[in-house]
């Protein structure tokens, strides 16, 4: 492998700046995607990527975790590596305790049905955490880092909120960056809501800085192929999707268009669960 060429790390939420890659592992069943671009992300931002496994051995440490660490370095001598094994029986909330404030943790599920996410080890992670998550479906392939990003935005906060973390992630790699809304089809002869519009058009305004490569208003009643054919007809590699964290912890959830993404998309996702009223 070449020499990586080294880039600065994103300001995710908050102007934080990430300053490590959360990685949990499973030696039952590890999948290569995620880890794999954990490792090149982590190598290109010059910061280290921290491989986590959580199990119900009381050791202070396990051996094939300190295997695992020792082997990546020696296939990329330009990799950090750090390492924690987490005694315990729920694996996401053992994750979460090992990640910070400025970390981002990339993860896999392989839940093809969107609904079996919703209570995945992945989404209880996610609300655990309180960090960007980079998730994996079972569909999504290994990005080219120079791909695109687009976001889905549909007036929600939790839609909003993930816009920072997407100008982050764009602006670190060096690509462009689409705003895109979903909205039903409209019959013929209907006009369109031009507070839509204008919507869309105001959130591309507030972007500072030059990611934005511009905005796209879709009429379709399915907005989870809409944004996946949306990110494939441009070439994009990533898509962020907010995760709607009501205020009630028994209500969390990604929300069915993120759940939908991250169960059918070719590409990963980027999410953040923000906390949203109750109805």
């Amino acid at each position: 492998m070449g020499r990586t060429t080294k880039t600065s790390a994103p300001t995710l939420v908050g102007g934080r700046v990430i300053d490590e890659i959360v990685a949990p592992v499973s030696f039952g069943r590890i999948d290569d995607r995620f880890l794999w671009v954990a490792i090149r992300l982590a190598m290109r931002w010059d910061i280290p990527v921290h491989l986590v496994n959580v199990s119900d051995s009381i050791d202070a440490s396990d051996p094939q975790l300190d295997g695992m660490a020792e082997e990546l370095k020696r296939r990329h001598a330009e990799l950090k590596v750090r390492r924690t094994h987490v005694y315990g029986h729920d694996v996401a909330t053992g994750i979460a305790s090992v990640v910070q404030a400025h970390s981002l943790l990339v993860m896999a599920t392989d839940h093809a049905d969107e609904w079996k996410v919703k209570g995945s080890v992945a989404e209880k992670t996610l609300f655990h955490a309180g960090v960007p998550l980079l998730l994996f479906g079972p569909n999504a392939a290994d990005p080219d880092l120079e791909g695109d990003v687009v976001i889905g935005l549909d007036g929600s906060l939790s839609a909003e909120a993930a816009l920072e973390p997407a100008i982050g992630l764009a602006t670190a790699l060096g690509v462009q960056l689409w705003l895109v809304q979903v909205v039903d089809t409209v019959s013929e002869g209907d006009e369109i809501d031009t507070d839509i519009v204008t919507y869309i058009q105001d959130q591309a305004a507030m972007v500072e800085g030059p990611p934005v490569h511009g905005w796209e208003l879709i009429h379709s009643n399915d907005p989870v192929t809409a944004l996946e054919a949306f990110a494939e007809a441009r070439g994009a590699s990533w898509l962020v999707a907010g995760a709607r964290g009501r205020t009630d912890p028994y209500r969390r959830t990604m929300g069915s268009i993120t759940m939908g993404l991250v169960s059918t998309a070719a590409r990963p996702v980027l999410t953040l669960a923000v906390s949203e009223p109750d109805l």
